[in-house]
């Protein structure tokens, strides 16, 4: 029964590793990933778990998919103005930023990949794993290259229809029209490249992550039993780790301000990650009903937005046309979010309360839930009335700024203190009242 477990173990490990390894080599149009890059990151992520036990590299390259899943979701996020057809010169620069950076981080993933990869076969007598390091870094490097240059290229062409379209381009037009002339070869050419590369180098790292696992699993699986599985302070410390960095993200994603009629950082996306920290907690802590209240806060919120995308005006200057009936239900929604949030945020930050007393770490509790509430009730009033409040933006962001940085500053405690006296946290587990809750 064992084995039987080992080997599905194995075959998901190998299923979703080289699949994610696959979906950075799609094919590139223009800025459209046919194969979302963000999921392969978080595929090579949750792939590498247990190889992060084997090595420092492997650590290192796990650790840095992670940062490629955050750079991939900023690009995505940044390249969706450029590909629904709009875009103006400011947009299409940080869109720029945006595609540079990841390729940055592309590299930096592959290069500690592939150094975990040579380290573990040379250790551990990999053949397989070792004849074919070499010919995947060698076509993979290539085909950033390619992919960079894809993705970069229909960057400058849509600023050249920016100056284009400018009033004062003058003489530069004629220059401009026989640079957009070029236009179709070179897409054709960039994308022809990028799909025969991209082809070799998905076969080539299919073959590599096959054989990694096949010849390195049953250490891996060993070293992570060893390391992780048996050890109950570890995997305290990973849970409280993850949950405050989580509680962090989702400070940050509670600057739901407009743009262009459309929502930057869906606030749902705050509750999302208020219901994993409560999960994370609750065998941990006693945590309440988080989980509850943030659940159906991100449901109210979601709800709350394809409400307003459907039936509510778009545009916050025209939003005083908005019938009552419309404006009465934008507001109970943003109020039942608000509510629900508050009472997901309260449960949470008594268990944060309760890990910081065992730590000996000041927690500004108080703090945080002010300005968390002040934060809600902003929200809740710009959300029903844009029109009205538009003047209370930058205050707002003022607040979230002042939240992030008490919220930040106590999460870094946490996580610093709870790796250097997890003797402390243990007794929590055997505590009577989470027993209970859990009996």
């Amino acid at each position: 029964m064992k084995n039987t477990a080992a080997d599905k173990t194995a075959r998901r490990e190998r299923a979703m590793l080289c699949l994610g390894l696959v979906f950075f080599c799609n094919p590139v149009l223009g800025l459209v990933d046919v194969l979302p890059d963000v999921i392969g990151a978080l595929l090579v992520f949750f792939a590498l778990t247990r190889y992060a036990y084997t090595g420092e590299k492997f650590e290192n390259a796990r650790r840095v998919s992670l940062w490629l899943v955050v750079a991939e979701a900023v690009k995505l996020a940044a390249t969706v103005p450029v590909t629904s057809g709009g875009g103006s010169s400011d947009v299409l620069a940080a869109t720029s930023v945006s595609v540079t950076v990841e390729a940055v981080f592309f590299v930096l993933f592959f290069r500690a990949f592939f150094a975990a990869c040579d380290e573990i076969a040379a250790l551990r007598d990999l053949p397989r794993t070792f004849g074919r390091v070499s010919p995947a870094s060698f076509i993979t490097y290539i085909f950033l290259a390619v992919r960079f240059a894809a993705n970069m290229i229909p960057q400058l062409y849509a600023l050249a229809e920016v100056d284009l379209l400018h009033p004062e381009a003058g003489e530069k037009a004629d220059r401009l029209q026989d640079l957009l002339a070029t236009r179709p070869v070179i897409t054709a050419a960039l994308l022809a490249a990028a799909l025969i590369v991209g082809a070799v180098a998905a076969v080539r790292l299919w073959k590599l992550g096959s054989a990694l696992v096949s010849e390195a699993a049953p250490f891996a699986a060993g070293k992570y039993t060893e390391d992780y599985a048996s050890n109950p302070e570890k995997q305290l410390f990973k849970r409280i780790r993850y949950s405050a960095v989580l509680f962090c993200a989702a400070q940050v994603f509670t600057l739901d301000l407009p743009f262009d009629n459309k929502r930057v950082l869906p606030i749902a996306a705050a509750f999302v990650c208020f219901f994993i920290c409560a999960l994370l907690l609750k065998k941990a802590v006693p945590c309440g009903k988080a989980h509850i209240y943030s659940a159906s806060a991100a449901v109210l919120a979601a709800a709350f937005e394809l409400y307003r995308h459907f039936f509510a005006v778009p545009d916050p200057v025209a939003l005083y046309e908005t019938p009552l009936a419309v404006a009465a239900v934008c507001a109970a929604f943003a109020a039942a979010v608000s509510v629900a949030g508050i009472l997901a945020l309260k449960d949470l930050l008594g268990a944060y309360g309760v890990i910081a007393a065992r730590l000996s770490v000041r927690f500004p509790h108080a703090a945080v839930y002010t300005l968390w509430c002040l934060n809600a009730a902003v929200w809740a009033f710009q959300t029903a009335l844009p029109y009205f409040s538009m003047w209370l933006t930058l205050p707002r962001v003022l607040l979230i700024a002042a939240l992030c940085f008490f919220t930040f500053r106590a999460a870094g405690d946490i996580i610093y203190f709870s790796r250097e006296r997890l003797d402390f946290v243990i007794p929590i587990l055997s505590e009577p009242e989470h027993r209970g809750e859990e009996e």
